[in-house]
């Protein structure tokens, strides 16, 4: 059997796959009802011990914010990771991107009572941002997608809802002994009252998983980070016999024919755009099987890196 005839008898085999919902910890997500996100591995320390290590507040407050709410949980529990925009799916709204990953949190709400320029509220947050971390993902007014979704489902705190045209979300990853990530979610109201809502996730050790056992254990869903593409950089250039599918699902809603074509149209664009970024060319094989895998608690839309058993 060629090595090509492999490939699409493994590619096949996802279509009966259930992938488990293990995350990659490279990007953002929710405490239960917050948008949390999940780093590297932390070794030989508590849950609980981690979070009451990391620095909180782990930006300061815009000057003369007021403090709203604030919460915490230090259970290493399942949590939701928002990596994009809204969209809808049959007619509901889900993110583009998310994950499912464990962890622990903190979080609080403020209002700004001294300024009422949503840009203004933003950009000082992004700065403070950016120096404390890299950005791995951004959105602002529309582009975020609803924002009733974002302040009940996601947040659940009603007073970030407001006009879709005045919210922004950040997020930052800050590496270093405790890894961690920071969104900031800013939302105004009807009058006018900006509320910020900002979050830290801190690694539980256990649950983050490596590239290379995420890759081994099903595969994983590619969120176009830097850190994503050097590990599958890394993960190729170690050995020349190992091989990675791009696979793209989604097009549910066309004619199978049509999605599937246009699936492995972007499985191929994809595929290219990581050569580009000196990823090995011929350890990479571009998939598209449209709405044929579909998985619970993954976005009917999405791209995964599959490894191969040649």
């Amino acid at each position: 059997m060629g090595e090509a005839t492999v490939i699409d008898t493994v590619i096949r085999n996802l279509v009966n796959v259930r992938y488990r919902s293990r995350a990659i910890g490279l990007h953002a997500g929710r405490c239960r009802r917050g948008l949390l996100v999940v780093a590297a591995m932390v070794v030989g320390q508590s849950t609980s011990s981690a979070l009451a290590d990391t620095p909180w507040p782990a930006i300061e407050r815009f000057p003369g914010a007021e403090v709203v709410s604030a919460a915490s949980d230090v259970a290493a529990k399942q949590r939701r990771l928002i990596l994009g925009p809204l969209k809808k799916v049959r007619n509901a709204l889900a993110p583009e991107r998310e994950e499912f990953v464990r962890g622990t949190v903190r979080s609080e709400t403020y209002f700004v009572p001294d300024e009422r320029r949503v840009d203004a509220v933003r950009t000082w947050l992004d700065t403070r941002l950016s120096k404390v971390g890299e950005t791995v993902y951004s959105c602002s007014g529309r582009t975020c997608g609803s924002s009733n979704y974002w302040a009940n489902t996601v947040f659940g705190e009603r007073i970030l809802y407001g006009p879709e045209q005045f919210q922004s979300y950040s997020i930052v990853l800050i590496t270093g002994p405790l890894p961690r990530y920071v969104a900031a979610y800013v939302g105004q109201r009807g009058n006018r009252k900006i509320y910020v809502h900002v979050e830290q996730v801190s690694v539980a050790g256990a649950s983050a998983p490596t590239f290379v056992n995420l890759l081994a254990d099903g595969g994983l869903i590619f969120d176009d980070s830097v850190r994503q593409i050097e590990a599958l950089r890394e993960y190729l250039s170690a050995d020349q016999d190992r091989r990675v599918a791009v696979v793209v699902h989604g097009g549910g809603a066309l004619e199978l024919e049509i999605a599937l074509a246009g699936t492995q149209q972007r499985a191929e664009r994809v595929r290219r755009r990581l050569v580009s970024e000196g990823v090995r060319a011929n350890g990479l094989i571009a998939r598209g099987i449209g709405p044929l895998a579909p998985v619970s608690g993954r976005p009917a839309t999405r791209v995964e890196l599959v490894a191969l058993q040649l």
